[in-house]
């Protein structure tokens, strides 16, 4: 991404900030369902990550970062976005956990010397970034054995595929040079950059919209599908895990 393009990318979410939230379904039942147990289970895997501060990059409105930074309360949580309008939106959210400094940061231009971070993770913001660029930074910035986990749209899948690729579907919310990722790129980008333990697990069934009554059903549908290797490839999203060498 260039300059250019960071301030197109800047603006478009400052103009979004205050019902971002809203208009891409994170305030549903299914949506915080989902959150939940994307959470928790990150913060298992952060916690035996070294000692030093957790980024987050992309963090938006704080959608990840309230429910994640309160399950890791003995660490130093920065949650940074490029939009200032995101960072101040996210600011003056009630629920704010105690141990979050906020930053407004260009993930591919963190402010931190190389290998001082203990965690990197984010929350639907590698598919807006140069994928390439952006994991170059995050290795830089990682202590050895530091640790990242993001979530991201899974591009096999048909929905997020027309949405991402088809003009006619493409979200009013979504910005022009945006996408949905391939496992096996995020894999291979991962390992030229020094990651190992790597894991890309496409999951998760459950839109948003689905109406609060039918999330329990829904879940239980998904939880079936996940466990089907075939059908799991093109679910929703993709869990990305994996350790600094």
């Amino acid at each position: 991404m260039n300059e250019l393009g960071d301030v197109r990318e800047s603006r478009h979410f400052d103009r979004l900030a205050l019902e971002y939230e809203e208009r891409i379904g994170l305030t549903s039942r299914a949506a915080e369902h989902k959150v939940r147990r994307l959470s928790s289970r990150f913060a298992r895997w952060l916690e035996k990550s070294p000692e030093g501060p957790i980024v987050e990059i992309g963090a938006g409105t704080g959608f990840l970062t309230r429910h994640l930074a309160p399950k890791l309360p003995n660490r130093r949580y920065v949650a940074t976005d490029l939009s200032a309008g995101m960072v101040e939106a996210a600011r003056g959210t009630n629920c704010e956990p105690n141990n979050v400094d906020w930053y407004q940061a260009d993930c591919l231009n963190l402010e931190y010397e190389s290998a001082t971070t203990a965690g990197v993770v984010g929350h639907g913001i590698l598919h807006h970034v140069p994928l390439e660029a952006t994991v170059a930074e995050i290795s830089r910035v990682l202590m050895p054995t530091g640790r990242i986990a993001f979530y991201e749209p899974n591009i096999v899948n048909p929905v997020v595929f027309l949405e991402k690729k088809v003009p006619f579907f493409r979200l009013e919310t979504d910005t022009s040079g945006e996408t949905g990722l391939l496992a096996a790129t995020v894999r291979r980008t991962l390992i030229r950059h020094g990651f190992e333990a790597i894991a890309v697990t496409a999951c998760e069934f459950v839109p948003n919209q689905v109406p609060g009554r039918l999330v329990p059903y829904a879940e239980r549908i998904s939880g079936c599908l996940d466990r089907i290797p075939l059908v799991r490839r093109i679910g929703g999203s993709l869990r990305i895990l994996a350790v600094k060498a």
